[in-house]
């Protein structure tokens, strides 16, 4: 009697670890799951183009430049990068042109008695991502690049970056601006729509409508 009933037991028991391994398998795949929060700041260090060893910088441009990335977390958090995929002369000097425009702003509109010195100015050129704020350039900030309105129907700190974009003296960079490639937005696929919308809405006060959108 045992040995009549040991193969259909062998199977029984075959066909339940078989369905527990499906069971298995489709929750891990539908079932929920963590979401790893990615940080606007690590998304920028990971896209920005930085120079390692013995790279050297080149004189030109790239053909199809973008002059600003705009980093969003799901926070809200916002970190830029200045001429982002450029490692080169001309990219130094056109990023050190929109900081120093950007700190004159920030200093016209705050009366804060904001200069950079030669040597911060320097440091600065070559640095692409921009997470701090301008109130202390250079400093990290953890809470990025400011959003909110320096004063009542002013501009952000945010504003001041992009106003001063339009301090580059370069035509191929400003006409990209002009037809929305020179401006990327990127944004974490799960960062509420409320964040983004701050950015794309002070984007469009300042009459930059056109602008690229990748998630990541």
């Amino acid at each position: 009697m045992k040995k009549k009933w040991m193969p259909m037991l062998i199977w029984i028991t075959a066909a339940a670890v078989v369905v527990i391994a499906v069971i298995y398998a489709l929750n891990n795949l539908w079932g929920d799951k963590p979401v790893k929060t990615v940080t606007a700041r690590e998304v920028a260090e990971s896209e920005i183009k930085i120079p390692r060893g013995n790279s050297k910088p080149t004189e030109t441009l790239s053909e199809d430049v973008y002059a600003l990335a705009i980093y969003v977390d799901t926070t809200g958090v916002v970190n830029l990068g200045l001429f982002p995929e450029e490692i080169s002369a001309t990219a130094d000097s056109m990023r050190i042109a929109v900081i120093e425009g950007a700190v004159r702003r920030y200093a016209e509109l705050t009366g804060a008695n904001a200069k950079l010195s030669a040597t911060e100015a320097k440091t600065l050129m070559k640095q692409p991502l921009v997470d701090y704020s301008l109130a202390a350039p250079g400093v990290p900030n953890p809470g990025g690049v400011p959003t909110a309105k320096i004063k009542d129907d002013s501009l952000s700190q945010f504003q001041i970056w992009v106003d001063a974009l339009s301090d580059v003296k370069n035509e191929q960079v400003q006409q990209s601006i002009r037809n929305g490639s020179g401006i990327v937005l990127f944004a974490d696929k799960n960062t509420p729509y409320a964040e983004v919308s701050v950015v794309m809405d002070q984007l469009k006060e300042l009459g930059r409508s056109k602008f690229a959108i990748k998630s990541y």
